[in-house]
């Protein structure tokens, strides 16, 4: 099955010298110690009492390990795109029985009735039928607004984390056919927890957990928040007691700078007892590290033990036997690829009768041996009531013209060509609407399973269609809801079924992405045999960072959300990259488009940047000169009118700004709005901006500009 890692003799030494590097914040104990060092390098330690005995490697699954779920006898691993279902009736020795693939990033698991819920990041929710463990099959994927990150299930909603929009609330009565129920923003959710009414979310950069009262899907509401000092994740329960992993930096006010940078690793215990007004009961802490990147931090309780995965650091256990005084009591790492880290990063811990799995990003997922070991017998205790609800998300009807699809569905993009719309609304298709100084008549609708972009260039629609890759379709100028199918690519590639977004700039080249992959060009010079002409990784994943269009006759522009901006040259037979600048680091919100023959750039600060065709970055290292918009931050997405006009659109804070730019040098902002939707890439009308809004709908300005 696999490799016994055996203990060996502890290296008392290398443990002090650790210690002494780490004072500040580890609290390891100095008596009695065993280590074990096996095969591949892994390593497992004890401090006192024996926690873990011999580790196991699972044989058969993706080095890429990011989630684990145990579910009665099954474990669930979700390691690169696939999903495994492994029998562990033998808690030891593990079998898989059976996978399926094609899910993007998988991030977290959440299983019931033997139906998996899988949180895959930028590829969204995937709900798959895994009753029969030997073929298990994907049921639906549900479009969620960002990253899915945390994901749990309670009777028939289920609850899914996407960093800086909050918490997405689902109906999942018919897992074939999940649908939104509503979102509620937080600081930065990154995984939940649901317990009897009560959902529990580990915010990320604010180092909190938030706690709402989740009994009923008409009324949920925020109860309270709980402060940590360190960045927020994972998060366990057990009886009335919370368990919070955290990361990265403290947030302790009182100490320096030094001291609090990678300094916020560690496991903190509430008492929830009082769920409007927990309590901090106790705190251990971990080694201080920070690397950028890897970053998650789960707990799983189990009795008197409670296995705390730490990326970088390793899986700690820590005896929480006296709740006021935890303490570390053993360790486990695997070989680190990252010089100087203690570990490859530990993903993710699940728990089940006398064996602790752990999953290692590069390494894979291991089997270990904890005889005290049991998996949690808690339910969800109360059920949340009125899965059925809709939430609304009004619109100022003073300000815009709305139409929203019959069913609850977000409006992920429109193009315009004359007086006709294209809106992609997801699981409701493309709805074709006729435009007037009126609002919006719709005229007709293409069903699909799913539309995700749409584009129009040359008579034809461009459709990204999710599963079903990417169509491209002749319209017909006497019927603008008739459309013909002229070709499709199925898939961009084998770790990811998807096609989400899709540009079409001028030339021989189409541009898509899965959010995953990175930026595809495909080759669209014959559109009945499309062709992946050339593929530039490093995820796109958060928005639409690609500018659309060229520059200079050739270059396109594509910038990378916490990494780079990068040219691409696409006058040849094959797209060419040409310079990028790593010193002018985007954020996660900035997009970029073609305006007057340059690339319009949104960086952190919230100012533009007007590059020329292939700009280099500056030779003295110094950032890109920006211009402020006046009266306004555009950290955002830009649309240029074709004239003096440009639109930002940011996701996250639901606003749209529109900007004139008559003077490139002091461009100024003519109208600024918040919205109740999801705002994405705006298009213009005859004047007006059109704005696709997610569960808002789709909107028009009334006013003309």
């Amino acid at each position: 099955m696999g490799v016994d890692l055996r203990r060996a003799p502890a290296n008392f030494a290398s443990m002090r010298i650790l210690n002494l590097l780490c004072a500040p914040v580890l609290l390891f104990p100095f008596i009695a110690s065993a280590a074990a060092g096996g095969a591949e390098g892994a390593r497992v330690e004890n401090f006192g009492t024996p926690v873990f005995g011999k580790a196991v490697k699972i044989d058969g699954v993706s080095p890429r390990a990011m989630a684990l779920c145990v579910d009665g006898k099954t474990l669930y691993i979700g390691a690169s795109h696939y999903l495994y279902v492994a029998d562990i009736s033998e808690p030891m020795n593990p079998r898989i029985l059976g996978k399926v693939g094609g899910l993007g990033n998988v991030r977290q698991i959440a299983v019931q009735d033997g139906i998996a819920y899988v949180a895959s990041r930028e590829s969204g929710l995937w709900i798959v039928d895994a009753r029969n463990p030997k073929s298990p099959k994907v049921l639906s994927r549900y479009d969620c607004i960002e990253l899915a990150t945390g994901i749990d299930v309670a009777g028939r909603v289920a609850f899914l984390g996407q960093r800086n929009n909050g918490v997405e609330f689902i109906d999942v009565s018919d897992p074939a056919n999940p649908e939104h129920i509503r979102i509620i923003k937080t600081p930065e959710s990154q995984s939940v927890k649901y317990r009897d009414g009560y959902l529990f979310s580990g915010e990320w950069h604010s180092g909190e957990v938030t706690v709402f009262d989740a009994r009923d899907m008409a009324d949920v509401k925020v109860v309270s928040r709980l402060k940590m000092d360190g960045y927020g994740d994972g998060i366990d329960l057990g009886g009335n007691l919370l368990f919070a992993s955290t990361g990265h930096h403290s947030k302790d006010s009182g100490k320096a700078k030094e001291e609090r940078f990678g300094g916020g690793h560690g496991l903190e215990i509430f008492d929830i007892s009082d769920i409007s007004n927990p309590r901090k009961i106790s705190s251990v802490k971990f080694p201080k590290f920070y690397y950028i990147g890897n970053d998650f931090w789960t707990p799983r309780r189990s009795g008197n033990t409670v296995f705390a995965a730490d990326t970088f650091n390793g899986l700690f256990a820590v005896d929480i036997s006296d709740v006021k005084n935890p303490r570390i009591a053993g360790r486990i790492t695997t070989p680190p690829k990252k010089e100087g880290a203690p570990s490859s990063p530990i993903s993710s811990v699940a728990v089940a009768d006398g064996a602790v799995y752990v999953s290692s990003l590069d390494y894979g997922v291991m089997a270990v041996e904890c005889p005290n070991a049991r998996a949690s017998a808690e339910g969800k205790g109360v059920l949340p009531k009125n899965p059925s609800y809709r939430a609304q998300y009004p619109a100022d009807s003073e300000k815009f013209f709305v139409w929203k699809p019959e069913r609850s569905a977000q409006v992920r993009a429109v193009a315009v060509s004359g007086d006709t719309a294209y809106a992609a609304c997801g699981a409701e298709g493309i709805a074709v609407l006729r435009l007037s100084g009126s609002g919006f008549e719709e005229i007709g609708r293409i069903k699909m399973p799913f539309a995700g972009d749409v584009k129009i260039r040359g008579g034809r629609l461009y459709a990204a269609e999710g599963q079903n890759g990417l169509a491209v379709y002749n319209i017909d100028p006497h019927s603008p809801a008739a459309l013909s199918e002229i070709g499709r690519l199925k898939s961009l590639s084998p770790e990811s079924s998807l096609v989400l977004w899709v540009w079409v700039p001028e030339g021989n080249f189409i541009a898509a992405t899965d959010r995953v992959g990175g930026i595809f060009f495909i080759d669209a010079r014959d559109l009945k045999n499309m062709k992946v002409a050339f593929r530039k990784g490093g995820c796109p994943g958060w928005n639409k960072y690609f500018s659309g269009g060229i520059v200079g006759g050739k270059y396109a522009g594509m910038s990378y959300a916490n990494s780079r901006f990068e040219w691409f040259d696409l006058s040849g037979e094959k797209p060419v990259p040409a310079n990028a600048s790593y010193k002018n680091r985007p954020g996660v919100s900035n997009g970029c488009c073609v305006f007057r023959d340059k690339v319009l750039w949104t960086n952190r600060a919230g100012e533009v940047v007007l590059l020329g065709p292939n700009q280099p970055e500056n030779p003295d290292g110094s950032a890109w000169k920006s211009v402020p918009v006046g009266g306004a931050k555009v950290s955002a997405l830009p649309a240029w009118d074709g004239g003096r006009l440009v639109a930002f659109t940011n996701r996250i804070e639901k606003s749209v700004v529109l900007a004139d730019f008559g003077d490139e040098k002091k461009p100024k902002a003519v109208w600024i709005e918040k919205i109740s939707g999801n705002p994405d890439t705006p298009e213009f009308w005859r004047g007006r901006l059109i704005i696709p809004a997610g569960y808002g709908g789709l909107m028009m300005t009334r006013e003309r500009f």
